[in-house]
């Protein structure tokens, strides 16, 4: 016949020893032709929801001490006390591949490595600090006087009829010469030549 896969839950109160008997007596037994297989159920979620909670509330009793850790010292800055006057460009004593930049700030040398090549580049930040160049031209600005009126420019092409009218500049109206309109008689007004034979 069909054999149905079928199963039940069991709830079974008792010491840890009794149900561990119970499991050794029917784990793999025959029962109505069938063999038995027993196993723990798992846990219902309301029971793990209610286990977690208590934690929680167990855990928000018992204060953390505020004591720093090993890798919160390592996260946080050092900080350098520079002797004497900060040159750009001048070495901090006792720490490698650190030198004083711009307003006596300390700054790291990168290494960095080009996509395009295997060879690793230092970059020193301190040699850059200045890098703003400005480019000055004597000839320009002797010519160029301080007055308000030389900040604007102008377009010297003549305006067509439209920017005329913008500005304001409208033509000057011509007197349109009026037609006369000349009144012919009509065919049958006319004298006709029938009778001036």
């Amino acid at each position: 016949g069909n054999k149905f896969k079928s199963f039940a839950h069991l709830d079974v109160e008792g010491n840890e020893t009794n149900i561990q008997k119970c499991f050794t007596t029917f784990q793999n037994s025959k029962w109505k032709g069938s063999v038995l297989q027993l196993q723990y159920a798992k846990e219902s979620f309301l029971q793990k929801l209610q286990k977690e909670i208590s934690e929680t509330v167990t855990q928000k009793d018992v204060v953390p001490e505020n004591k720093p850790s090993a890798n919160n010292e390592k996260s946080q800055p050092e900080l350098f006390e520079v002797k004497g006057p900060a040159v750009p460009g001048t070495p901090v004593p006792g720490k490698k591949d650190w030198v004083v930049g711009k307003y006596g700030r300390v700054l790291p040398i990168l290494k960095l490595k080009k996509s395009y090549k295997i060879k690793m580049v230092k970059h020193d930040p301190s040699k850059h600090c200045h890098a703003a160049k400005v480019f000055k031209d004597d000839r320009l600005n002797a010519s160029i006087e301080k007055s308000c009126d030389k900040l604007t420019w102008e377009i010297n092409a003549p305006d067509n009829e439209i920017t005329k009218k913008r500005k304001g500049e409208f033509p000057a109206s011509q007197a349109t010469t009026k037609k006369v309109k000349v009144v012919l008689p009509l065919p049958s007004a006319l004298p006709s030549t029938n009778n001036l034979r």
